[in-house]
């Protein structure tokens, strides 16, 4: 299953985070989204 969600940081992504951690999703958050993709290929290469 999903266990970590990699994204931007941002006002609108407020609730969606909240909502992701509110089911034990942890939600990643980077200042842009070329980070984001690199830190999530990364993950989906060590786990």
């Amino acid at each position: 299953g999903v266990t970590h969600v990699f994204g931007i940081m941002g006002h609108p992504i407020i609730e969606l985070s909240l909502s992701l951690q509110g089911v034990g999703i942890q939600y990643v958050g980077f200042r842009n989204e070329q980070a984001a993709s690199y830190a999530a290929q990364a993950w989906g290469y060590l786990t």
